[in-house]
């Protein structure tokens, strides 16, 4: 809710942007999969299907946006393994076994921060993430590098403006696409974006004394 409510206040000022219109969500991107409306904040998920739920309302609320906002592009990111802090304050069972095996072996697999830092510039400033073939802002243009090339969008189509990314910056696959093709199909984009805009109006509401 928080990211979509940052997202909302800073769109004014992107549209606005001359030379480069995109949101960057660094998240869980390309893991997309099935949401369940019934546990909306994912308190009562196994693992996995909280990771599915998660990631597939980050893209669809991208999508939602670009959607209102034609000319921005959204990329919703899996940055990769890095160090970042990211389970500090978590709890229970797996989580606290997960932890101490990243302590004890995480170095040989982690991604230098450096390297995740360049990437992530590399997204946020290349045209293969446009909101379009004929955005106007795209960034860098395709042509620095003979092998770059559109990046395929969440909907499977090339430079279609929203995009879920791996950690090398490609596109999620076939089966992620028919995952959201079928949550758009029931409604859920709508659906999650409903239920975000009321549980950010529920939080900026101010009590007042009777």
């Amino acid at each position: 809710n928080a990211r979509n409510r940052f997202i909302t206040n800073l769109l004014p000022l992107i549209n606005n942007a001359t030379s480069l219109r995109r949101v960057i969500s660094v998240f869980i991107a390309t893991l997309e999969g099935e949401i369940q409306m019934d546990d909306f904040q994912g308190w009562h998920m196994k693992l996995m299907a909280n990771r599915d739920h998660a990631a597939s309302i980050t893209t669809l609320s991208l999508e939602s946006h670009h959607k209102d906002n034609p000319k921005v592009s959204f990329v919703h990111n899996f940055p990769g393994v890095i160090k970042s802090g990211i389970t500090r304050g978590t709890s229970g069972v797996v989580l606290t076994a997960l932890k101490a095996v990243v302590r004890i072996f995480g170095s040989l697999f982690y991604m230098p921060a450096e390297e995740a830092g360049d990437r992530h510039v590399f997204l946020s400033t290349s045209a293969r993430y446009s909101a379009g073939e004929k955005d106007e802002a795209a960034g860098v243009p395709l042509s620095v590098a003979p092998d770059l090339s559109f990046a395929r969008g969440t909907d499977g189509k090339l430079a279609s403006g929203v995009y879920s990314i791996n950690a090398s910056g490609e596109s999620a696959g076939v089966k992620v696409e028919d995952a959201l093709a079928s949550l758009r199909s029931r409604g859920m984009t709508q659906k999650v974006m409903d239920t975000i805009n009321t549980d950010i109006e529920k939080a900026l509401a101010t009590k007042t004394k009777a």
